[in-house]
């Protein structure tokens, strides 16, 4: 899924899902570890192309956590 700054970014979020502003230290292990979801869950939700680089301020759609 991909999103645009000009999109209204609850227009797009899957149901149960939200949305995560990265922090200085982050990596999308930590933040599936933190959410407990699968990072490649968010890799493959957010079409990172490099999961390795991602920057502080960078919005990422955090899907629901299943039971």
């Amino acid at each position: 899924m991909t999103y645009y700054p000009s999109q209204n970014i609850a227009d797009i979020l899957p149901e149960g899902s939200r949305v995560y502003i990265v922090q200085p230290g982050d990596t999308i292990y930590s933040i599936g570890l933190q959410f407990g979801v699968p990072f490649e869950e968010i890799i493959r939700l957010n079409s990172v192309p490099q999961p390795d680089l991602i920057y502080p301020g960078q919005r990422l759609i955090i899907p629901a956590v299943r039971p």
